[in-house]
Order: C-alpha cells, then structure tokens, then sequence
C-alpha cells in the first residue's frame, strides 16, 4: 500500500469519530429530474455537516501522521475571496518545504454554522473547491459526491498535483451609452467581449488531479498551450507533502 492508501485508511478512521451522530445519504433523485419546487429549496441544511467532519478527519489524519501542523481561526489573503457567508478560517501548514498550505473556510448555508467549506490553497490562497457548490434540495447528489469532491481537493493538493494560474487583464472602459441586458438563460460564456465589460478583470486556470478549467479567459491560446508555457500568468503549485519513495 503507497502512503497516501495509507493516509486514506487514516482519513477514513479519523471520519469514523469526526461524523458521528451524522448521517450519511443517497442522491435523492437518481433517476428523475428535481421538482421545480426543490430549486432554492433547503429543507435539511443540518445534512450538510458532514462536510466539516470529513474536513476535519483530514485535518486530524495528516497532522496526527506529522505531515501538517493546525492553524485555528487565521486570517487569510485570498486571489479572489469566496463569496459564502464565512464563520471561519483555518489552516494546515505543512511541515514539508514547499508544499501548499491548506485552507479550510467554513461557511454557514441558510444561516447554520458548519454547513458548508471553500477549500483553498497557497499564500495567498487560491480556491480549490466550494463545497456544496449549490445546497439546495436541487443540487443534492448525495452525500457521497461531496465526501468524494473533499478527498479529491485535499488530496490533489496534498500529492502536488494541484496548480492554479491566474492573471489580472485591463480590460477596456465601458462606454457610458452602453447597457448590455443579457437575454434570459444566455451563458455569459457566449456573450460577445463587448458584453461582458462588466465581468472581472481576474482570469484563472485550474488543474487538479486530471480535470482542468478556466473562468473568463481571453488569452487566444488553448489550455493546454498556455500550461505548457504559463508566460504573463501567476501559478499557485507546490511539491507533495510526504516523499512517496
């Protein structure tokens, strides 16, 4: 068994203590659409703690196994802070030399503590994953999807395979007679440059593990090209938190 199916078994240990009390669930609509009532809907926000107890499983694991060392309640500098209603901030800091510092936002959904985490990474930290990206009865696919998107985030930052590049564009100045009404359900994505002045002048690439994406990009390069030569871009990347050899 490598070290990080070691650290999983750890996690998974740790989880067993940290969830207790806490249920786990199925996707409540695996083979149907979500009512139209369940949009905006939270009937069970509560549920959605079993994000945080996953987190702190991991926060346990890699600081009981020497690999981090916990940080309560910091104040962190963010490329482009989360839009969620923070309760707090915490960091892992590992102990190895360059590797990524982990953060660990906590953020409250319909007004509940501990619902809900943006998982960050780097100084300043760069935002790895929102978890639940949505919450409401809609957008739930069980608790398992979450559980995954969590072990995914932490451990693509943890073996180094997470990098995160991003830049700031000045964009042109927006005309005072112009006034761009989107038509309903129109992708911003497939608005033309003129439309989208209003957008923010922040664009980031971010891979992790083998998915990638790209939020307002504007370099004319493909993906692939600008990662293979990140010229006129900031990377966020660091080294694995443990020697797999």
């Amino acid at each position: 068994m490598d070290r990080f199916a070691e650290l999983l078994v750890e996690v998974d240990a740790a989880f067993a203590v940290t969830a207790r009390g806490l249920r786990q669930w199925d996707d409540p609509h695996p083979d149907r659409m979500p009512l139209d009532e369940e949009y905006s809907r939270v009937l069970d926000p509560a549920k959605w703690r079993i994000i945080g107890a996953r987190v702190d499983a991991w926060a346990g694991a890699l600081v009981a196994a020497g690999l981090a060392t916990f940080e309560r309640d910091v104040t962190i500098d963010w490329i482009d802070p989360p839009g969620t209603d923070l309760q707090r901030t915490d960091r892992l800091v590992p102990t190895r030399s360059g590797a990524l510092p982990i953060v660990f936002a906590r953020s409250r959904i319909e007004g509940l503590d501990d619902t809900g985490v943006t998982i960050g990474a780097g100084d300043p930290a760069a935002t790895v994953e929102m978890i639940p990206d949505c919450g409401c009865d809609a957008c739930d696919s069980g608790s398992d999807d979450v559980l995954e998107q969590i072990d995914r985030s932490i451990g693509g930052v943890v073996r180094g395979e997470f990098r995160h590049l991003w830049r700031r564009v000045k964009r042109p100045r927006q005309p005072g007679w112009f006034r761009y009404l989107p038509a309903p359900r129109t992708p911003i994505d497939d608005a033309p440059f003129a439309e989208t002045w209003a957008l923010p002048e922040l664009e980031t690439i971010t891979v992790l593990e083998d998915g990638r994406g790209a939020h307002n990009l504007t370099d004319e390069r493909s993906i692939d090209a600008i990662l293979a030569d990140p010229v006129g871009w900031t990377e966020t990347t660091g080294e694995p938190w443990f020697d797999e050899s």
